[in-house]
């Protein structure tokens, strides 16, 4: 009797592992992609939880130095989460200086935008043998790899399209949000092809007083924190909604029986 298959197929996924045998010969291929098995596994199921954003930290603000007015910002320590699942750690407060500089080449911008990425840095080098390259120095080959974040001040219109942020159309109305479980349900929609950047803040620059204003509506936190916040935004929105309607039903009685009174008045 023939099985009854109405769609059986089979779907590439981003993961990928080696199978050893005895005998065979390890390369430096093998032993990456052996290593980066099971962080691969951890990455996909921290992104697909987690998202991209900040977990905690990384707030801009003015960076004033004994002065009322300043063109720098402060970036505070903290961790963000990239769309690729790669944790961003600043562990020391970081000061950038948006002072106009009159020697540029171009008009500076009035408004500049602040994202964080993941980078590496090779390190710790040995000699590969004896052989020289063409210029007669020994050649070398990194055994370490050192993990980095790099911070780019970005003009608006130059933001990159893997960007971790809030749409610019976002009204922020907790009635066209999701529900909490739809929230927390929702993949990300965020391409990760490419570098993978989260931003920090955006940075009003007033050309004429060297003064900045720190703009952090676009910040994108983890899906989490999210969508707890969103739940917050409810029941703030659900106290002034039932605030509001006692108010109101107060007023309704209130007219209520002064009509009433009116009416008894006339009456007698």
């Amino acid at each position: 009797m023939n099985e009854l298959k109405i769609f059986d197929e089979t779907r590439n996924t981003n993961i990928k592992s080696t199978v050893f045998t005895d005998g065979m010969v390890v390369n430096a291929g093998d032993l990456d992609t052996a290593m980066r098995y099971p962080i691969e596994l951890w990455q996909t199921l921290i992104n697909a939880y987690f998202g991209c954003g900040i977990v905690c930290g990384l707030e801009v603000h003015r960076d004033p130095n004994g002065s009322d007015k300043t063109c720098c910002v402060r970036i505070e320590p903290g961790i963000a989460l990239d769309c690729h699942g790669n944790p961003l750690q600043l562990c020391d407060s970081e000061k950038i200086d948006l002072t106009p500089d009159p020697c540029a080449s171009e008009p500076w911008p009035e408004s500049v935008c602040i994202a964080i990425r993941r980078d590496t840095m090779p390190e710790a080098p040995r000699k590969d043998g004896d052989d020289c390259d063409d210029n007669g120095k020994t050649s070398c080959q990194y055994r370490r790899e050192r993990e980095l974040v790099r911070i780019k001040v970005f003009k608006p219109d130059e933001l990159p399209k893997t960007l971790c942020a809030l749409p610019e159309t976002y009204s922020g109305s907790v009635k066209e949000e999701q529900s909490v479980c739809e929230c927390l349900k929702t993949c990300h929609y965020w391409s990760c092809c490419g570098e993978a950047w989260v931003l920090l803040a955006c940075v009003k620059i007033d050309l004429e007083e060297c003064d900045v204003e720190v703009d952090d509506s676009r910040r994108k936190y983890i899906k989490p924190i999210e969508c707890i916040c969103k739940l917050d935004e409810r029941l703030k929105y659900i106290e002034e909604y039932l605030e509001v309607s006692a108010l109101n039903q107060k007023a309704v009685r209130n007219l209520a029986q002064s009509k009433t009174s009116e009416l008894k008045g006339k009456t007698e």
